[in-house]
């Protein structure tokens, strides 16, 4: 990709975050498990110089970055009901489009699940939804 298809691709930017949870219900409330997976809309570029034919350019035999042009997630939290259950500190070495799974126990229908996450060029994004329960009354 050149520069040019690069810089075009972050000035189109729209930070999204897409995630799905389902809720295994156990026994018990302890017993039960949510399966979450998001993934974030995110060009993740790590800032390598590249040349006019799209090679990484070397200084001193090692890849030259440009601290300029990286984007990339820096921080990454998930909450159940305001308390954190998992965060993450990323950097440009993640691929584009990052796609995150995890589980959580002890989680109940009509919790609140939060994921959000800030960039290290200032973007950030917050998704909010409440747990739905399988369960039929």
């Amino acid at each position: 990709m050149s520069d040019h298809a690069r810089s075009e691709e972050i000035e189109n930017y729209q930070p999204r975050t897409r995630t799905r949870l389902r809720l295994k219900e156990g026994d018990t409330a302890a017993d039960n498990v949510l399966s979450v997976m998001t993934m974030v809309v995110h060009p993740m570029t790590p800032g390598i110089e590249r040349d006019a034919e799209d090679n990484p350019v070397l200084k001193d035999g090692k890849v030259s970055i440009l601290a300029h042009k990286t984007h990339h997630l820096i921080d990454w939290e998930c909450k159940i009901n305001g308390e954190v259950v998992l965060a993450a500190d990323l950097s440009g070495s993640v691929s584009k489009d990052p796609i995150i799974n995890f589980a959580i126990r002890g989680v109940e229908g009509g919790d609140t699940f939060t994921l959000s996450w800030t960039d290290n060029q200032g973007y950030s994004d917050t998704e909010e939804q409440v747990v739905k329960s399988r369960k039929k009354k």
